[in-house]
């Protein structure tokens, strides 16, 4: 009986004749498979000349060939580590000096192995999107997967054969799934820990005329992590650093250019969230922030609200017709239309930086480094003159609309001024227990997010733009935007 781990295939030749052609099994503990081919090279002209002939033998990785005497030649295979090498056949020749005809025989060699999981262990998808995962696999036989833990509802494991399966489905869940795929054949098992995380869900309500509201899948293994609503259209932000927009696309606002090669998107802003400059189609302009520091803008630029400067940013806000965006160093940059000097922000006062902008219709707020907040441009109803913040308290976040303003504090409270002919300076006090944790500012209403994953609206409700749908059972609100008459929030 020879030794698990090895092979002797002995090929013999007889008057010029290569002759073998039994079939043979290799089986080891930790083994592959191979298939091999056997030739057979024959004499011509029906003359029999006792002429050995020498054996030419290309084998496989791991197999070395050795030529103990003219006309014979052995396979001796040395350990196959890992079994992985997959060329097909071996082939062996003989010449016998006369003629290189050759007929060929086949035989197989089965190496069988445990398997082993070769697919990525983590996969992201988005609640209501399609997803599928192909999982792969190494081995022979060919492994069947299972898995343990919970996946969420709506996806399942399928196996497809061949070593492969399938996360496929559409996730009616969000959250983080850390379960167990298990691959196993007749040689063993392998068990991979997985974690599939399903991003959140767009929600929109309000304004839909031009179906702003109504956010496009994410697309198979993508998820969206930010998303801005502007004048009658939408941009949404993947987790691919790609845009994706939708809605009113007059002037090509939704036609999002693709990032330069290596480059990606980290940020984006709709324009004319806050409300109509004297022509309605100047608001449709976008701008999106990319991972090299400079700013792309797309859609109309009649005012030149999309031909940004060549300056590297941290941050970008489009307002009415004009963008504004926060420099490395701290400065503030303005372009596009200068209504009430809306381009043209003051500097910060020694020793502070700018944190943070936020574009209205024809004013601008910017947070300080050190809590407070500057504001800009027009005046007319008290939007700029920010008030100081209570004592002991400071500025975390702004947001501006159509001349009023908003600001969150650190003790989790909003203070509005400005315009409140529509109540969009009057919050609601958070429900106890709770606090602001983000704010959004449209054209006459705005919203905040609380710290229970809700969204409390307050202002106009011409389109029904405080009509905030409630966050599932389980779920969450995460993140927020307010366009002219549109309210967009990400849930998990």
């Amino acid at each position: 009986m020879r030794p698990t781990g090895s092979l002797i295939w002995l090929v013999k030749s007889k008057l010029g004749v290569l002759a073998s052609d039994r079939k043979v099994a290799f089986r080891r503990p930790d083994p592959a498979i191979r298939r091999c081919r056997l030739s057979r090279l024959l004499a011509v002209g029906g003359v029999v000349l006792v002429v050995l002939p020498v054996l030419t033998l290309s084998v496989p990785t791991g197999v070395a060939a050795a030529y103990p005497i003219s006309g014979t030649g052995i396979d001796q295979p040395l350990p196959i580590c890992s079994g992985q090498d997959r060329a097909p056949w071996f082939t062996n020749s003989g010449n016998n000096l006369i003629s290189p005809i050759t007929t060929r025989r086949y035989s197989t060699l089965n190496m069988p192995e445990a398997p082993t999981i070769t697919s990525a262990a983590s996969t992201m998808g988005a609640l209501g999107s399609p997803l599928a995962f192909l999982v792969t696999s190494s081995g022979y036989p060919d492994p069947i997967f299972t898995h343990t833990g919970t996946l969420p509802e709506g996806v399942s494991l399928v196996n497809i054969g061949r070593g492969t399966a399938v996360l496929l489905g559409v996730p009616c869940d969000t959250g983080t799934y850390v379960f167990t795929i298990a691959a196993q054949n007749s040689q063993g098992s392998f068990s991979q820990t997985f974690t599939l995380t399903v991003g959140p869900l767009v929600v929109g309500w309000g304004g839909d005329n031009h179906g702003q509201a109504q956010a496009p899948t994410a697309g198979v293994g993508l998820a969206y992590t930010q998303i801005s609503a502007g004048f009658d259209f939408s941009l949404g932000l993947l987790t691919n650093g790609q845009v994706v927009g939708w809605g009113d696309n007059t002037a090509g606002e939704t036609n999002v250019p693709p990032p330069p090669k290596r480059l990606s998107y980290i940020a984006v802003s709709a324009g004319g969230h806050a409300g109509l400059t004297t022509s309605s189609e100047a608001n449709s302009f976008s701008l999106g922030l990319l991972s090299d520091g400079t700013v792309i803008g797309w859609g109309n630029d009649s005012l030149g609200q999309t031909s940004v400067p060549s300056t590297k940013f941290v941050s970008v806000a489009a307002g009415s017709a004009f963008g504004l965006g926060v420099t490395a160093n701290g400065g503030i940059v303005g372009w596009g239309d200068d209504l009430e000097g809306v381009t043209n922000p003051p500097s910060p006062p020694p020793g502070l930086r700018y944190v943070s902008v936020a574009a209205g219709y024809d004013h601008a707020l910017g947070l300080l480094s050190n809590g407070t907040v500057v504001g800009w441009g027009d005046d007319s109803y008290g939007e700029t003159n920010t008030p100081p913040p209570p004592l002991g308290q400071v500025y975390t976040a702004i947001a501006a609309g159509n001349s009023f303003s908003l600001g969150l504090l650190s003790d989790g409270d909003v203070i509005g001024w400005g315009y409140s002919g529509d109540g969009s300076t009057t919050p609601p006090a958070p429900p106890p227990g709770t606090r602001y944790t983000a704010i959004a500012a449209g054209a006459y209403f705005a919203l905040g997010l609380l710290s229970n994953g809700q969204i409390a609206a307050w202002g106009a409700t011409y389109f029904n733009e405080t009509s905030v749908p409630p966050a599932t059972a389980g779920g969450r609100y995460t993140t927020i935007s307010a366009g002219h008459a549109t309210g967009l929030a990400l849930m998990l």
